[in-house]
């Protein structure tokens, strides 16, 4: 709906008509010409709703009963935003309502319900024994919930628990989202029974929970071997997740390797910026998501990892809000287009989880490499062959430098 202050509605979908009790948008709109008054049980709510709105410019869950157009009563939960134009006046009230009768009515028989259970057990030594009980199950359920919603999800809404979450709630702020795959992971599970699979992917990422969670990082979601978790706090500590999973599968894959069990490759993607959390779905059915083109990134970083035959790449923006790039071993790989983007976003390798042998030739050859990545880029290929060259003299498992190398190769063995 979109309204004004004084109580008119100025447009309203069919679902707010069928809700009210009227036959059309057209119908509500004609018969509700004051708001306070027509709609409002306690026309108090009414004035608080706008204090709200002068104030804060916006409400979410505001709940009230109204009246429908056969005199009925309703519970209904507002959302809000005051709307401004370019100059910056105000123009109108911008907002969407979902009807929770059943839910509030539901709270009322749950309370009536608890006033007569105490109302029955006089005795106190069995009113507070049931007092206990209701009190571990509530633990016990919020653990449960806990472990399909995180509650660093319902924290970051600003929620109690689970049952105060609602469709559309949701927060802006500036977040790391890390992304890890598991390479041909359908190779792997075409060889195993279904029964395996769920043993094996269980298996994976529960070693691969501690260290997201040891750094103050949450999992949003699992698709199928693939993990999305989310870092609220600093860029490092989703860049410290991540090498931590890289160590922890380096210890798995010790007990991998013979036939049936192979070793594991996955590849990790971490990107930071402004992203929209929040909660989407329908009537029955809800589920938290993020939403943002740092999302995209994120993933994409994910997919290069292939490319560039690496575990860890991280996006300029992460790069620039690490704390401590110090504690790092970094170098930049590549510039790549971010899809619908004009410009070019620099994407840089993190290597602290290779073998130490290859950690220190990296290090001992970065200018090296990099000097070859500026030649590459300015189109100077006979340099840039010389440096990649010198990078494999030192390194020979450098496997970006051998990239480059052998695209330069190929692209004056063209020319010629």
């Amino acid at each position: 709906f979109q309204a004004t202050p004084d109580g008119k509605y100025i447009s309203a979908n069919p679902a707010l008509a069928r809700i009210y009790g009227y036959d059309s948008p057209e119908d509500l709109i004609n018969g509700i010409v004051n708001i306070e008054e027509q709609l409002y049980v306690d026309r108090e709510q009414r004035q608080n709703f706008l204090e709200l709105m002068d104030s804060n410019h916006e409400v979410s869950g505001f709940e009230s009963e109204v009246y429908r157009k056969d005199g009925t009563v309703i519970w209904i939960s507002e959302n809000a935003r005051s709307v401004y134009d370019k100059e910056g006046n105000f123009l109108y009230y911008q907002g969407f309502i979902e009807e929770i009768t059943e839910r509030k009515s539901a709270e009322a028989e749950r309370q009536q319900f608890i006033e007569d259970m105490f109302e029955v057990n006089t005795n106190l030594e069995i009113a507070l024994s049931d007092l206990e009980n209701a009190l571990n199950l509530e633990v016990e359920l919020k653990n449960a919930y806990g472990r399909f919603v995180p509650q660093e999800f319902i924290q970051l809404l600003h929620k109690e628990s689970i049952l105060d979450v609602d469709i559309g709630n949701h927060v802006q702020q500036e977040m790391s989202i890390v992304f890890s795959d598991i390479r041909d992971f359908t190779s792997l599970s075409e060889a195993m029974s279904p029964e395996d699979n769920f043993k094996f992917i269980n298996a994976y990422l529960s070693r691969m929970e501690t260290p997201i969670v040891e750094n103050n990082g949450f999992i949003d979601k699992y698709i199928g071997d693939a993990i999305m978790a989310i870092f609220h706090g600093s860029a490092d500590n989703a860049l410290q997740a991540a090498i931590a999973m890289l160590n922890e599968l380096n210890s798995y894959n010790e007990t991998r390797g013979r036939p049936g069990r192979p070793k594991l490759k996955i590849g990790i993607g971490i990107n930071t910026g402004l992203m929209m959390i929040g909660t989407v779905g329908g009537k029955n059915r809800m589920d938290s998501t993020v939403i943002s083109d740092a999302v995209n990134l994120a993933s994409r970083l994910e997919g290069l990892t292939k490319n560039y035959q690496v575990p860890l790449l991280i996006s300029e923006h992460t790069f620039l809000r690490l704390q401590h790039d110090s504690n790092y071993q970094i170098r930049i790989i590549d510039k790549v287009r971010v899809k619908g983007k004009s410009e070019r976003v620099s994407v840089f390798e993190v290597f602290n989880a290779d073998p130490v042998s290859t950690r220190r030739a990296k290090m001992q050859t970065k200018t090296v490499f990099e000097q070859g990545l500026t030649y590459y880029y300015l189109q100077q290929f006979h340099q840039a062959a010389e440096y990649f060259e010198e990078c494999l003299r030192l390194c020979p498992e450098d496997k970006v430098a051998e990239i480059y190398f052998n695209q330069v190769i190929e692209y004056l063995y063209g020319k010629e």
